[in-house]
């Protein structure tokens, strides 16, 4: 580096000097700043969704619904609401499978009234594969008690891939929880 300075102090460089200056550069350069690209963190996205009024008495649906996930098998979760606001109706089918999944069954659902939850489970029954993309996994059928903000909330979130791994190398998870005013 130090007869580098000393040739171009001295203006001793012809062209076959500079264009070797020029090429070491370019290696050093490049030599330095090249890192494999990495691939981008991917991003999922689960949203609850439904109408975002109702008046008392009314019944509407919660869909729950994923976006930009590969492999999906199975998933749980677990989802929280106000039962002084809303309610299950459980002498019917409250939950209809979304269409996510192309063998949906819902194995697993357990309700605490007291604790204002129900846990679910939903998955692809008859697939050795997951499914990717996006779509609505499952809906909920629910009927609005009394005046308020209803907040709808997921937690215990477990995804599932076809080779029985969970789903967990998102740089992104986002999770978009859902609110209805009950109006009268």
């Amino acid at each position: 580096m130090e007869r580098l300075k000393n040739l171009i102090k001295c203006k001793c460089l012809n062209n076959n000097h500079m264009k070797h200056i020029f090429i070491i550069f370019i290696i050093i350069l490049f030599s330095h700043c090249s890192s494999p690209l990495k691939d981008e963190p991917k991003s999922l996205k689960i949203s609850l969704d439904s109408i975002p009024n109702i008046s008392v008495d009314s019944e509407f649906e919660l869909s729950v619904y994923v976006e930009g996930v590969e492999d999906l098998f199975a998933m749980s979760f677990i989802l929280y609401y106000n039962n002084a606001l809303v309610s299950i109706d459980t002498s019917m089918d409250f939950i209809n499978a979304g269409n996510y999944f192309p063998h949906p069954f819902i194995p697993y659902i357990e309700q605490s009234f007291e604790e204002n939850r129900i846990s679910l489970a939903i998955g692809d029954v008859n697939s050795d594969e997951g499914s990717s993309g996006s779509g609505d996994i499952l809906s909920i059928h629910f009927k609005a008690l009394s005046l308020g903000e209803a907040h709808f909330y997921l937690t215990n979130l477990e995804m599932i891939k076809s080779d029985g791994e969970d789903i967990d190398d998102f740089g992104n998870i986002e999770i978009l929880n859902h609110t209805i005013s009950i109006t009268p």
